[in-house]
């Protein structure tokens, strides 16, 4: 589980999730990009649709939130988004635009995802598309229009990122790792690219490689407050609780007691020392402040099955269902403890309707299609 401090966020969760941070969940959690702009190009053109309202074009530039989130926020309705998604996109909006955070998250800025974009090669149009539909859990549809967006631009570090983030919701991670480092090499001063690479390698479990990642994301962009609870969750995998407590610490002395990094740190550690009332006094906090605190639904329940409180983590992943989250879907492969929840009648439920046998299938056919970078 990733808390973000936007998110995926994740997924990020990213940065997200997601992961790679958040919604970072819509996504966020798609719980991050490049936080570098790419693609620059003339303005396409395309015969306009006379039934549709006129609205502003954007220029065919790759994955720019100040374009972006504006139109994205303004259309929301053609994505029949319910209010809560609508506040998470603003919040994140808000947090990117903020702190230069790389975009992990957009929505279709021209037209709903069933309708045919004006200029199928536009990168912007695409990726916007791309998101909206993960936004709605057509998986293929994505991985389609991401496979477009490679054939445009295939050496284009942010092609790779984002296609890191999806696969990563996919829970495919053979995919995901050769995708981030294909990114890093085309973008090697990318701070966000290593830090996602890094996340990749701690939910892996291949902690020392993520350590070492770590510290080439350290040296681009020294002390950043949500690497330093990355490298918390290194080092509680590597069963290092000295160093960190020592991390902590550390964080605590630059961002503050109460900042969403320090919380997400200190909550890794009390659950490490099976310190759960704490830790659920800290999920309370965080879940009584959504959808405007950025954490998507998926995590909050995540967060509740780490302190073995099922019935409150339960009550999140319906949420996170009934939102479309995308980080829902990959829960059991992304956290394969969580024993107790995955024996739970009602979590074999969520797993049983339509919709995740559909995320199944689709993940065995897009692993099918996929291949990693040379």
């Amino acid at each position: 589980m990733r808390i973000r401090s936007l998110f995926f966020s994740t997924l990020t969760s990213k940065p997200c999730t997601h992961h790679a941070r958040a919604l970072a969940a819509v996504v966020m959690a798609l719980t991050c990009g490049t936080s570098t702009l790419a693609a620059q190009g003339r303005q396409r053109g395309g015969a306009p649709d006379q039934s549709a309202p006129v609205r502003e074009r954007v220029a065919p530039v790759l994955w720019n939130p100040e374009q972006i989130f504006p139109l994205a926020v303004a259309h929301a309705s053609d994505l029949k988004l319910t209010d809560e998604q609508r506040v998470q996109i603003e919040t994140i909006a808000s947090k990117l635009r903020a702190s230069n955070a790389p975009l992990l998250e957009a929505i279709d800025t021209l037209r709903p995802p069933q309708v045919q974009l004006p200029d199928p090669n536009n990168p912007t149009a695409l990726t916007a598309r791309a998101i909206a539909e993960l936004i709605q859990w057509q998986w293929r549809a994505t991985a389609d229009d991401l496979r477009q967006l490679e054939q445009l631009h295939a050496n284009a570090a942010q092609v790779w990122h984002l296609r890191a983030i999806f696969f990563d919701y996919m829970a495919l991670p053979q995919f995901t790792g050769p995708a981030e480092e294909k990114a890093v090499q085309l973008d090697p001063l990318s701070y966000i690219d290593r830090y996602n690479l890094a996340l990749y390698r701690m939910l892996e479990k291949r902690y020392n490689e993520a350590a070492r990642i770590s510290a080439e994301a350290w040296a681009l962009q020294p002390a950043q407050p949500e690497l330093q609870m990355l490298n918390v969750q290194i080092a509680l995998g590597r069963n290092d609780m000295a160093s960190a407590e020592r991390t902590l610490a550390s964080l605590v002395a630059q961002d503050g007691e109460n900042s969403p990094n320090t919380v997400g740190a200190r909550f890794y550690i009390d659950v490490a020392k099976k310190n759960f009332a704490q830790a659920r006094k800290t999920v309370n906090a965080v879940a009584a402040s959504f959808p405007a605190s950025g954490i998507p639904a998926t995590d909050l329940g995540t967060a509740y099955a780490m302190t073995d409180d099922v019935d409150s983590a339960i009550k999140w992943y319906r949420r996170a269902f009934e939102l479309r989250d995308p980080l829902f879907m990959r829960v059991s492969y992304a956290n394969p403890q969580l024993t107790k929840l995955y024996a739970d009648p009602r979590w074999k439920a969520l797993r049983a309707t339509p919709e995740a046998r559909d995320w199944e299938e689709a993940r065995l056919e897009i692993a099918k299609k996929s291949q990693s970078p040379e």
